[in-house]
């Protein structure tokens, strides 16, 4: 399986902006978590401050009066307190009957930490130690982080789903501009198929991108070198027929001596063979001038042309009386040599007109460019044993009737230029010989 262009594009373009979409996922969580965390230190921090400015330290005495705010008197409120000064430790009421730690900190220094709090409320707690009339203050102050933790969960998730919604879009949008990248060579495509039709001669090079020009400048210099090789290849074959002539004019000249009349079955051989050179000459010299200079590919009205040709047919076997019947979708129009259809046709109709006793049928028919042709017959048909002999040039299964074994051959020569297949074989419907064959051709 060939491997597509814009998946790979698509799937590398996915795991780049996965990557990328992860070190930002990374980036986003850490810079929110840092900002959350110093706002609520910093928040802290005040609540400190303000809890050891309204604490009434009695120098000599075991007294010291803290008047915080209601907040830290409602219990379970997420807001708490601990404060030790001495041997006196003072709590906040909203702890209820919990405590909250209360490490050992130098003076001026500060301790963050994270706990279990009452009723598992996860508690981000600040411990900081003052002096304040020559005692030493230490003070934990804790704020419940649930709210702060469900506002970062619902954060975390619409940033997932924007960032997994930025990646289809993004996606969507490459393979957008891919396709539309690609259209040239989508053009270029068409055009090569119009190539192969014979609407074209060359690919146009108008308003081609320069990243394919150079492709399509080696196509046409491509189509330029076969064109002159084929002409080159049709000249010379011309050439040979037509030296060959002479030499063949003056054996059909040596086989009418007199003296050969004596030996019948030697003139009979010789005139036969000559006449079959003859009529390979013949055969090639019409192909090479059928071809043209062109490209030699042109689009044929199937009905039309296996019409006129079961028409001539009929007319050569009408000692026969032979019914022909023609089956032809109305219009299809084929790119395909003409003079490659009345070859392929007219050999494999031709040799079923010879043998049919009184019926031949031809069948044509085309689906998603694939081109079918059966031709069947209700004669005596072929052993087995002998069809695989029978697309082997110059082979003839029976010499009763008239010909050169030269018609199958060249069938077989078609279907191989179109690199098609043929299948021959018994007809279920007229018990006779069954010849189909099969060419992949390009949609007009």
């Amino acid at each position: 399986m060939n491997p597509s262009l814009q998946k790979r594009l698509t799937w590398q373009l996915a795991l780049l902006l996965v990557v990328a979409m992860a070190i930002q996922w990374g980036v986003v969580e850490w810079v929110l978590d840092r900002i959350i965390y110093n706002h609520v230190t910093s928040r802290l921090a005040h609540d400190a401050h303000t809890i050891l400015a309204q604490t009434r330290v009695h120098p000599g005495h075991d007294t010291v009066l803290v008047q915080a705010d209601p907040i830290y008197q409602q219990p379970w409120s997420g807001h708490y307190y601990a404060l030790k000064v001495g041997g006196i430790l003072l709590r906040s009421r909203s702890l209820w009957d919990n405590t909250l730690p209360l490490p050992e900190v130098a003076v001026g220094s500060e301790i963050l930490s994270n706990l279990v709090g009452p009723r598992q409320q996860p508690l981000l707690v600040l411990t900081r130690s003052f002096v304040k009339l020559g005692s030493v203050v230490t003070i934990s102050v804790a704020e419940d982080m649930t709210s702060i933790h469900q506002g970062i969960a619902l954060l975390q998730f619409w940033h997932a789903m924007l960032s997994l919604l930025a990646i289809g879009v993004l996606l969507i949008l490459q393979r957008w501009t891919l396709r539309r990248g690609l259209q040239p060579l989508n053009r270029a495509c068409m055009e090569i198929q119009r190539l192969e039709r014979g609407e074209v001669e060359m690919l146009h090079t108008v308003s081609v991108p320069v990243e394919i020009l150079p492709f399509i400048l080696e196509i046409n210099r491509l189509v330029a070198t076969l064109l002159r090789r084929l002409q080159r290849a049709r000249h010379a074959t011309s050439n040979l027929a037509h030296a060959i002539k002479t030499p063949l004019t003056i054996l059909l000249q040596l086989g009418s001596n007199p003296c050969f009349a004596v030996q019948t079955d030697l003139q009979e051989t010789l005139r036969r063979q000559v006449e079959a050179i003859r009529q390979l000459t013949d055969r090639e010299l019409k192909r090479v001038r059928s071809a043209g200079s062109g490209t030699p590919t042109r689009n044929v009205d199937i009905q039309e042309e296996l019409a006129a040709l079961v028409a001539v047919l009929k007319l050569a076997h009408q000692s026969k009386e032979v019914i022909v019947s023609l089956e032809v979708p109305t219009g299809l129009v084929l790119p395909m040599d003409r003079e490659d259809l009345l070859e392929l046709a007219g050999n494999l109709l031709d040799n079923a007109c010879k043998w049919a006793r009184s019926r031949v049928d031809c069948r044509v028919a085309s689906d998603a460019g694939v081109f079918h042709l059966t031709v069947e017959d209700d004669g005596p048909g072929c052993p087995d044993d002998q069809l695989q002999h029978i697309p082997e040039r110059g082979v003839r299964t029976d010499t009763t009737k008239p010909g050169f074994g030269m018609g199958l051959d060249i069938v077989c020569d078609i279907v191989e230029d179109y690199d098609g297949q043929l299948t021959l074989g018994k007809s279920k419907h007229l018990s006779g010989f069954s010849a189909q064959v099969k060419l992949r051709l390009a949609t007009p």
